[in-house]
C-alpha cells in the first residue's frame, strides 16, 4: 500500500488537474494502466511469498486475489478524492467493512474459522468495497492497458513517482533499521514492550492518514488555480484538526494508563517503562501531525524530489541516532533518536514550504 502510494496515488491527486482536458485524461489513463500491472505483480509476489512459507496453492490464490483486490480499491479510492467524489471512497470504506463483518459472522455461525475462510472473507471484502467507486472508475481500470498508455508513465515517473517511492523506502527503512537494531542488540522482548507502548498512537496514525488523502487533492486545485491564500487557509485548517485529535489522545492515554492500563498492556511489563515510551511515541506523532500539512501542501504542488531529500535527512539523523542512543541508554531511549529524524524532517519541510512559497509569490 504504501508503494500504491508512492507510485500513483500521490501523483494522480497532481496530475489530474494539470493541462488541457486530453492530457489530463492521458494522464489518469496512463495511472490506471500501470496499476493494473501493478496489481498483477502484488498477486505474483504475494502468492509466491505464501507458498514459499507453506500455504498451500488454494490459500496462497484466494489471499493473493485479496491482496490485488485491494490495490484495485486502494488506487480508487485515491482517484475519488482527486475527481472530488470523496463519499465513493467513504462509501467503499463503509462496504468492505461491513462485508467483511458479516463474512466474519457467518464464518463464526458455521464454525469454519479455517485459513481459506478467512482469506474468502477478506477477498469478499475487498472486491465489494470497489464496487461503490462508480462504473467510471470500474471502466478505466479493467480497460486492457494500451503500450502508449504504458509508456507514458514513464514521464510520470521521472517527474513524481520516482521520488515519491524514494522517501517512501527510505522512511519505511528508517522504521524497520530501529525494529531490527533494537531487537538484535537488546533481544526481542525489549523490542516487545517498546512496541506495545507505541500501540496507543494507532488512532492518531488513522486520523492522519485518512485527513492527508481527503486535503491534498483539496489543496492541489487550489494550487492548480492559483488560490495560494486558500491553499495557507486549507493547511492551517488541517494542521488545527490534527492538533486537537493529538491533544484528545493523549489526554485518553494519560487517563488508561492512571486507571487502566491492564485493558492494554500484559500486566508483566512494567508500568513507568510503558509510560516513558508512550509520552515518547505520542511526541514522535506529535511532530508528524505538525508537519503532515506541510507534506500534504508539497505532494499537492508536486515538490516529490524535495520531499525526498528532506526524508534522506531524516533517515541519515535517525540511523545515526538510533544506534548511539541505543548503546548509550538502552533499548528505550533509542526512540529519542527516530524522534530526532522526525525533527529533521519537519525542518526541511518547513524550510522547502518555505521556498517553494517565496518561489511562488515571486
Amino acid at each position: 500500500m504504501g508503494l500504491s502510494n508512492a507510485l500513483f496515488c500521490a501523483p494522480i491527486a497532481v496530475l489530474i488537474l494539470r493541462g488541457e482536458e486530453a492530457q489530463r485524461r492521458n494522464m489518469a489513463r496512463s495511472l490506471f494502466a500501470m496499476n493494473l500491472v501493478f496489481t498483477a505483480a502484488t498477486f505474483a509476489t504475494i502468492g509466491g511469498i505464501a507458498l514459499a512459507i507453506g500455504s498451500s496453492m488454494l490459500e496462497a490464490a484466494v489471499f493473493a486475489s485479496f491482496s490485488a483486490a485491494t490495490m484495485l480499491r486502494w488506487f480508487g479510492r485515491a482517484y475519488s478524492y482527486a475527481v472530488c467524489r470523496p463519499l465513493r471512497a467513504t462509501a467503499s470504506d463503509i462496504v468492505s467493512g461491513a462485508a467483511l463483518a458479516i463474512a466474519m459472522l457467518a464464518i463464526w455461525v458455521a464454525g469454519r474459522a479455517d485459513s481459506v475462510s478467512g482469506y474468502l472473507a477478506l477477498l469478499l471484502s475487498g472486491s465489494l468495497g470497489m464496487l461503490p467507486l462508480g462504473r467510471d472508475y470500474l471502466r478505466q481500470q479493467f480497460c486492457w492497458p494500451a503500450r502508449a498508455e504504458l509508456s507514458r508513465y514513464s514521464g510520470i515517473w521521472r517527474e513524481h513517482s520516482g521520488w515519491s517511492l524514494l522517501g517512501v523506502v527510505t522512511t519505511e527503512a528508517t522504521g524497520n533499521a530501529h525494529a531490527y537494531v533494537v531487537t538484535l542488540v537488546s533481544g526481542a522482548g525489549a523490542f516487545a514492550a517498546i512496541a506495545a507502548s507505541a500501540l496507543l498512537t494507532r488512532p492518531l496514525t488513522v486520523v492522519m492518514n485518512a485527513l492527508t488523502e481527503f486535503e491534498r487533492p483539496r489543496i492541489a486545485r487550489f494550487i492548480n488555480e492559483r488560490q495560494s491564500e486558500e491553499a495557507e487557509r486549507a493547511v492551517t485548517f488541517f494542521r488545527y484538526i490534527l492538533v486537537a485529535a493529538w491533544l484528545l489522545v493523549v489526554m485518553a492515554a494519560v487517563l488508561l494508563l492512571f486507571y487502566a492500563p491492564w485493558l492494554v498492556f500484559p500486566r508483566e511489563y512494567d508500568l513507568s517503562y510503558l509510560s516513558q515510551g508512550v509520552a515518547l511515541w505520542m511526541l514522535i506523532v506529535g511532530v508528524r501531525m505538525l508537519r503532515a500539512p506541510d507534506s500534504a501542501l508539497l505532494q499537492s504542488a508536486g515538490k516529490f524530489r524535495l520531499l525526498a531529500h528532506a526524508s534522506i535527512v531524516s533517515a541519515a539523523v535517525s540511523m545515526i541516532a538510533v544506534p548511539t542512543l541505543l548503546f548509550t541508554g538502552g533499548p528505550l531511549w533509542s526512540v529519542v533518536g527516530i524522534l530526532l529524524g522526525e525533527i529533521a524532517f519537519a525542518l526541511a519541510l518547513w524550510r522547502g514550504r518555505r521556498g517553494w512559497r517565496e518561489q511562488s509569490d515571486g
